[in-house]
């Protein structure tokens, strides 16, 4: 309702944009994965794992930081990988490496490995620096891999 008493109809979209615009300033960001899939770097470049920083607010780095532990495994999100790309699709596919965001990382698929049921049961991957060749199409999230948690 606006300074009119006329009726109006708002896009959902609209007030999504501002929800957004609030809480971007507002609410610290995690990386969460619903479906996880494991992936398992193959040549992981360090003897232990790695202490990742990662902004609390990407917008503002001024609002520090927290610590993510990147190990040789870890958990994506299964929507975020594809056993063969399609058109327009820019996440982890056969021939299509991908970004670990905030690794400084980039993974391309080597290996599926199914279960007897024949799902797709975890990935081999190996990773190269991000500066080193050609920048990837996408930055994917991840989650260490001893965070998985299933929702209940």
């Amino acid at each position: 309702v606006g300074v009119t008493v006329a009726q109006t109809t708002m896009e959902p979209h609209l007030l999504e944009a501002c929800v957004r615009d609030v809480l971007n300033d507002a609410a610290p960001r995690a990386m969460a994965v619903l479906e996880p899939l494991q992936v398992v770097i193959t040549n992981f470049p360090a003897p232990k794992p790695l202490d990742i920083r990662v902004p609390n607010f990407p917008a503002d780095e001024t609002k520090g930081f927290h610590q993510v532990p990147f190990a040789s495994t870890v958990f994506i999100e299964r929507s975020d990988f594809k056993e063969e790309s399609e058109p327009g699709y820019k996440r982890l596919a056969s021939g299509q490496p991908v970004g670990l965001r905030h690794t400084g990382y980039v993974i391309e698929l080597q290996n599926i490995v199914r279960g007897s049921s024949g799902c797709v049961e975890r990935l081999e991957v190996t990773c190269r620096r991000a500066d080193a060749g050609e920048k990837p199409k996408a930055f994917i999230h991840w989650i260490p891999a001893q965070e998985p948690r299933r929702p209940c």
